[in-house]
């Protein structure tokens, strides 16, 4: 199939930008909680939160990618729904789901503390519409022609 090279570094562009976003979003959330009072820590604090963020991104995004965003994308395509707007609500809703089951184990493991939910859950808004809006730029569905 012709279109499977460009479908892999669609998702691979949307796994990388997720794990950025992550990154980012992790900064945002050591300056708030630690701030740049303590110039010692707040780069190792950094560096350890970022790092364990990109890699549960990392994680996240290409297993909700493949299972969730991959049918997806055939299923606009079958449907002729193939805009940004519409990939960028479907990034919506994988965050909400990536959400609710990070909560769902919370519940029953405590996981997390509550900050950490979140700085999840502000990640994965932000990170997984971002990822979707990526696919699409490099696969662009929009010009594919429906099977």
């Amino acid at each position: 199939m012709g279109n499977s090279r460009i479908i892999l570094k669609g998702l691979a562009s949307g796994v990388l930008v997720a794990a950025a976003s992550s990154f980012l979003s992790a900064a945002i959330y050591i300056i708030l909680m630690v701030g740049f009072k303590e110039e010692k820590g707040f780069l190792e604090a950094l560096l350890f939160v970022g790092s364990v963020a990109v890699a549960v991104s990392f994680f996240m995004s290409l297993v909700f990618g493949i299972l969730v965003g991959l049918p997806m994308f055939y299923f606009s395509i079958r449907i002729r729904r193939t805009t940004l707007g519409f990939y960028i609500s479907g990034g919506f809703f994988i965050a909400v789901l990536a959400i609710f089951l990070v909560v769902f184990f919370h519940v029953f493991f405590e996981l997390l503390l509550h900050s950490d939910l979140f700085f999840f859950s502000a990640g994965a808004l932000i990170g997984a519409p971002a990822a979707t809006a990526a696919f699409w730029a490099v696969v662009r569905p929009d010009k594919m022609k429906p099977q």
